[in-house]
């Protein structure tokens, strides 16, 4: 994993990977006191955005599953499993990149903005 300091932001800050069999978030921190915290927040906000994919994938090859069978899925078997396998899936996720603003681009927010991609495979 590459932090970048000072560059010019990286390509993934404006248009997220899409990459086939992984699956890709960003996460953002406007600048804290403690630069640190301003990692730790962005890469949770990342990991967040990323569930949120997830859940939301998982759930709707769940959906065409049910309707192509047989339907013996309640809504809470469905939910159970999306989650189940969200929470799986995100164990495997890993941070692939890491740009903070050196504060020479303002579209991307002030100096000491923090953007994190995480990824995992599905």
């Amino acid at each position: 994993m590459g932090t970048t300091y000072g560059d010019p932001p990286p390509a993934w800050v404006t248009n997220i990977p899409q990459e086939k069999g992984r699956l890709c978030a960003m996460g953002v921190s406007g600048p804290t006191y403690y630069p640190e915290d301003a990692i730790v927040n962005s890469k949770t906000q990342g990991m967040s955005e990323l569930g949120r994919s997830l859940k939301s994938q998982v759930k709707s090859q769940m959906l065409v599953q049910e309707h192509g069978g047989s339907s013996d899925y309640s809504d809470v078997k469905i939910e159970d499993a999306v989650a189940l396998s969200s929470n799986q899936i995100l164990e495997l996720a890993e941070v692939k990149s890491r740009w903070v603003n050196s504060g020479g681009y303002p579209d991307h927010g002030t100096k000491g903005t923090v953007f994190t991609l995480i990824c995992t495979p599905l």
